[in-house]
C-alpha cells in the first residue's frame, strides 16, 4: 500500500465518521457497486461534497476523473498521482490521455468515477451530460453504476444556518451495461448512450 492509498483509506473512514453525524448520510443500494472487478460509477453533481460523499459508499478505491485546476493544489496533486485520480478539462474535448488511463485501471478491475455533467448545477436540475461515461461504457463494456446524491446542494447554501446540516442521503441504482446498445463509438452512438445513462439517474431522483 503507497502513501496515497493509505491516506485514502484513512480518509474514508474520517469521511464516514464526519458525513453521518452531521449530516445523517444514508446510502440505499451499497450492494449494487460490486465488491470486485471493474464498474463506472456516474452521479448527480450539485456540491462540492460529492465526491467525499460517494466515496462513503464503497470501501474500494474510486479512481476519480477530477478537473486540471485542483490538481495545481500541490498537496493534492502528490496525493493524485498515488491514487491515481485522472486529470481532464471539461467541456474542452482534450481528455484522450484520462480517457486511455481510465481504460487501463478498468481492465485491470478498478472503480472508475465520473460526474458525467462535468460542472456544479446551481438549481438541482441535472445539466446536459458530457460523453466521457457512455465512450468508457461502450468501449470497455463494463457496469455502469448510476448514484442519485439528495441533500448535499444545500449545504453551501447561501443564508444556511452554520450549524443547521442538511441532511443527505444516496440512493445507488442497479448496474447495467452498453453493451448490446451500441458497439461503435460513433459520437450519435455516443450521444445516445448518454443520455441513457442520463435517465438512469433521473428516476433514481423521482426515487428519491
Amino acid at each position: 500500500m503507497n502513501k496515497g492509498e493509505f491516506i485514502y483509506r484513512a480518509s474514508y473512514v474520517l469521511l464516514v465518521v464526519i458525513l453521518k453525524s452531521f449530516y445523517g448520510l444514508k446510502i440505499e443500494g451499497k450492494e449494487n457497486i460490486p465488491q470486485k472487478g471493474p464498474a463506472i460509477l456516474v452521479a448527480n453533481h450539485f456540491s462540492l461534497l460529492d465526491p467525499f460523499i460517494v466515496t462513503c459508499c464503497t470501501k474500494r478505491i474510486i479512481h476519480w476523473f477530477v478537473a486540471g485546476w485542483v490538481f495545481r493544489i500541490k498537496p493534492f496533486a502528490f496525493f493524485a498521482k498515488q491514487i491515481p485520480f485522472l486529470k481532464v478539462e471539461p467541456g474542452k474535448g482534450n481528455n484522450k490521455d484520462a480517457l486511455k488511463q481510465a481504460v487501463n485501471l478498468l481492465s485491470q478491475g478498478r472503480l472508475i468515477g465520473i460526474f458525467p455533467e462535468g460542472k456544479l448545477s446551481r438549481n438541482g436540475e441535472l445539466n446536459p451530460f458530457l460523453l466521457g461515461a457512455s465512450y468508457l461504457g461502450i468501449k470497455t463494456r463494463v457496469p455502469v453504476v448510476p448514484l442519485y446524491i439528495n441533500g448535499a446542494h444545500q449545504a453551501f447554501k447561501r443564508g444556511r444556518k452554520f450549524f443547521n446540516f442538511p441532511k443527505i442521503s444516496v440512493i445507488i441504482g442497479k448496474g447495467f451495461s452498453l453493451d448490446g446498445i451500441h458497439e461503435s463509438l460513433d459520437k450519435n452512438d455516443i450521444q445516445e448512450c448518454s443520455s441513457i445513462i442520463r435517465s438512469r439517474i433521473e428516476e433514481l431522483k423521482k426515487e428519491g
